[in-house]
């Protein structure tokens, strides 16, 4: 038995190439679609799973509601004392904390000296938290010296080369020495961590004041806890309100917080300011495992269309076995049996796409996406689980369909397919083509917010700007009005300048600022820049003047006796009027107090710039000029120069900038890049997602377009006698094409009138992401559909056009 339906089977994928190789193809395709997407799905998924204590690990940190109702901030970080706090208030609760500060220094062995972004002050239990695997050193005792230093295996070769790293020493900042305690395994990628090396905590807070160590106004830490097993979670949530209260005083929960967040979520769920890195999008993975199964579908649905299309070929196949005995069972078992056989032929094929494809889908989305068949247990399951779910829901209907025929009738005549075997083919169009175009109109949508993105006006000057970035602890040095005075040597530099962020960096400074006749204090971010700032940039002047050499009142005083009050003019941008309720011209002039210690005027209003990305909105601004880039004598206030270029001779100016560099501050290297590049960086993740978009809904329309390309065949098979008859009463090519496509045309305009609300629902949804975004046009959904009508009338009229294109005679000379 079985071996007469494997012949049978063979001999029907033999006998029909165009049938098998649409479905086998199409099938592979939409397999392989989904493998790739699956793999993407998994990995954004599995982020920090890999901790053995990953169920009891969480983050705790900072919410800040201000009493004036401005912006909430909500930080990933939290105050330095909260970890000791919380061991100390939750014992019964917390086993374990350990905090970790992101900083970007400079390190140094010999020669080698590299900016390093990686660089973590940790607590020494933080390696008790995360069981990163130890290749050199003791993690009990890594840390017993204030400064250590433990690195990854890529950093210590960076540094050490085939060296034995450990006990040997860097030099931190060209000043302290630190010596190597440990080599650990590169972090793995899949986790919200960042670094690749690790310094003691305790040498980083020893240089802070006690009021900043004790305070909790310097939100620099990650926080993290490991509870104990059975810890109620949510009871845990409850307390911090208390807890807060119980160190910040009384009705202190009511402008702050803390969130308890498990690390696992912290990727694709936190929608935090300054996470450690970039975090994912769980409606984006959401959104790419639908379109996985989108395409599915569509394969699937080829099979059923052909399928029952062409059940009027195996009718008599089906009444000659039935009469000779086989039942319903046994006929439905073949069916089936043929889909999966099919499905698994696909499959094959789809996991040798997969294994071609994966090193540039690897590259294009930067995941170190692995797909491993022969060992990994996961994925054999899933691709048996994925032949057997697909072969059974794609030879279902038309097993039970064509099993259902009566001998007596297909025997007696040939049976012409069923109004309800009609209508499902029709469905399956219909719903073929629904998935595309959405995915059609997305692809349009976030290509177009990508462009406006990058065309976006944000009220300043971007372009042709150099960055140079010096590190946070150091700054640009005592040697920034030097360096300053040689660059403009250049006449292909037209401005110089420095700030403590630039446009597109986190800003994390703040002020809480009272302007006179007002008692609520309103807080605003704040940016520490030279002279020139607002020209480099080309941010226009609304009221009042900018910063100037000539006026001794608008630099930053500090003042010599902590009792007494420093002075500072200041200049807002128009939202900070705003804020407090004022025109720019009624603002110039108001006397301001900054809430810190500082006293003094604005003297400006400028026009509101978006430093940031169009998903966020224009923020109130406050600007606070710094004498040479120091505030106070060991506090390097600038890390950012911005030296606008002309354009002409580009390389020959970038030259003239490292050599600048190289000869005023040859102790540090130079590290520098164009602006532009920097905010193009921001939108990388959404690029991907348009191209990603892009890439699948073109697959989508061809894996349609080949069921579609297989029906119209079928049909014009069966019609060939009608259009031979058509040509000898006088039609045309064109009548005849007009005829054969109009029924498919009718079905591809329903396939919008279901598409359109879906996507225009689905790309709202994802514009809400921007603060700034374009408007969903009806030309965008037209278009769609005019591009789907399109295809579809290429594939149908083609095929259409060749028939009619036949001697009549040929279709003619049987009867």
């Amino acid at each position: 038995m079985f071996y007469n339906s494997l012949k049978i089977t063979l001999r029907n994928l033999l006998g029909n190439k165009l049938y098998s190789f649409i479905n086998i193809f199409g099938l592979a395709v939409g397999l392989a679609s989904v493998i790739l997407l699956g793999l993407y799905v998994r990995y954004e998924l599995g982020y920090d799973r890999q901790w053995a204590a990953a169920d009891d690990l969480y983050r705790i940190s900072r919410d800040i509601w201000p009493p004036d109702n401005t912006r909430d901030i909500h930080m990933a970080s939290a105050p330095i004392p909260l970890a000791d706090l919380l061991k100390q208030d939750f014992p019964q609760q917390i086993e374990e904390v350990a905090r970790m500060r992101p900083v970007r220094v400079l390190l140094r062995r010999d020669d080698a000296a590299y900016y390093e972004d990686g660089v973590r002050y940790v607590d020494g239990t933080f390696f008790k938290l995360f069981d990163f695997k130890w290749l050199q050193g003791d993690m009990a005792h890594a840390f017993d010296a204030p400064d250590s230093i433990v690195l990854t295996r890529s950093k210590a070769a960076r540094y050490f080369g085939s060296e034995d790293a450990l006990g040997k020493t860097l030099l931190l900042e060209n000043t302290r020495p630190l010596k190597v305690t440990g080599i650990i395994a590169d972090l793995p990628p899949d986790t919200h961590l960042t670094g690749d090396a690790f310094i003691t905590l305790e040498s980083f807070l020893r240089i802070l004041p006690d009021f900043v160590r004790s305070g909790w106004n310097a939100n620099m830490m990650h926080t993290y806890v490991k509870l104990k097993p059975g810890t109620d979670v949510k009871a845990l949530a409850a307390q911090m309100p208390a807890f807060t209260e119980s160190h910040l005083g009384k009705g202190s929960s009511k402008w702050s917080g803390l969130t308890v967040m498990k690390v696992s979520d912290v990727h694709l769920h936190s929608t935090l300011d300054y996470e450690l890195q970039p975090h994912g999008s769980y409606v984006t993975v959401l959104t790419l495992g639908t379109v996985a199964i989108a395409i599915l579908l569509i394969a699937c649905f080829n099979f059923m269309n052909l399928a029952t299309a062409r059940s009027t070929l195996r009718s008599r196949e089906v009444g000659v076995r039935k009469t000779v005995g086989s039942d319903r069972t046994q006929l439905v078992l073949q069916f089936l049996g043929e889909s999966i056989g099919m499905t698994l032929l696909a499959t094959l094929l789809a996991v040798a796409c997969v294994e071609v494809a994966l090193p540039a889908f690897v590259a294009f989305t930067a995941k170190q996406i692995a797909f491993d068949p022969l060992h990994d247990h996961g994925v054999q399951v899933s691709l048996v689980l994925l032949v057997l779910i697909v072969g059974l829901v794609s030879g279902s209907w038309p097993a039970f369909y064509l099993a259902s025929f009566k001998p007596a009738l297909v025997l007696r005549s040939s049976v012409r397919t069923a109004v309800g075997g009609a209508l499902l083919r029709n469905l399956l169009v219909v719903l073929q083509f629904a998935i595309s175009i959405t995915l059609v109109v997305a692809t349009a949508v976030v290509f177009l917010q990508l462009r406006y993105a990058r065309a976006y006006d944000g009220g300043f000057n971007k372009e042709q700007v150099v960055v140079l970035q010096a590190t946070a602890s150091q700054g640009l040095t005592k040697k920034w009005q030097a360096l300053k005075e040689q660059l403009l040597r250049n006449p292909d530099v037209l401005g110089v300048t420095a700030s403590d962020n630039t446009p597109g960096s986190v800003n994390i400074s703040g002020l809480g600022l009272t302007v006179e006749g007002a008692t609520e204090m309103h807080n605003m971010p704040s940016v520490l820049v030279d002279y020139g700032f607002f020209e480099t940039y080309d941010v226009k002047l609304l009221a009042g003047r900018l910063f100037a050499p000539d006026f001794a009142a608008d630099v930053v005083v500090p003042a010599a006796d902590p009792k007494a009050r420093g002075s500072a003019n200041l200049i807002l941008n128009a939202a900070g009027a705003r804020e407090f309720g004022l025109t720019p011209e009624a603002a110039v002039g108001k006397a301001v107090d900054t809430g810190n210690g500082f006293s003094g005027r604005i003297v400006g209003v400028v026009a509101d710039s978006n430093f940031e990305s169009v998903r966020s909105s224009v923020k109130p601004l406050v600007f606070l000029l710094l004498p040479s880039g120091f505030l106070g004598a060991n506090n390097p206030a600038f890390a950012s120069a911005s030296v606008r270029i002309s354009g002409r001779n580009v390389a020959d100016t970038l030259a003239w900038i490292d050599t600048s560099w190289k000869q005023v501050i040859p102790e540090f290297p130079i590290s520098r890049s164009f602006l532009s590049d920097d905010f193009a960086a921001l939108y990388r993740d959404d690029t991907r997602l348009g191209q990603m978009f892009s890439s699948f809904s073109v697959l989508a329309i061809v894996i349609a377009c080949l069921g579609l390309y297989g029906l119209a065949t079928f049909n014009t098979q069966r019609r060939i006698k009608e259009i031979g008859v058509r040509k000898v009463m006088g039609g045309s090519v064109w009548s005849i094409v007009l005829l054969l496509t109009n029924d498919f045309s009718k079905l591809v305009l329903i396939a919008n009138v279901i598409a359109w609300p879906v996507a225009y629902y689905a790309m709202h949804r994802w514009l809400q992401n921007f603060a700034y975004r374009i408007d969903l046009t009806p030309l965008v959904f037209i278009g769609s559909g005019l591009i789907a009508l399109c295809i579809a009338w290429v594939t149908v009229g083609g095929t259409a056009a060749r028939a009619a294109s036949q001697k009549p005679v040929l279709a003619l000379r049987y009867e």
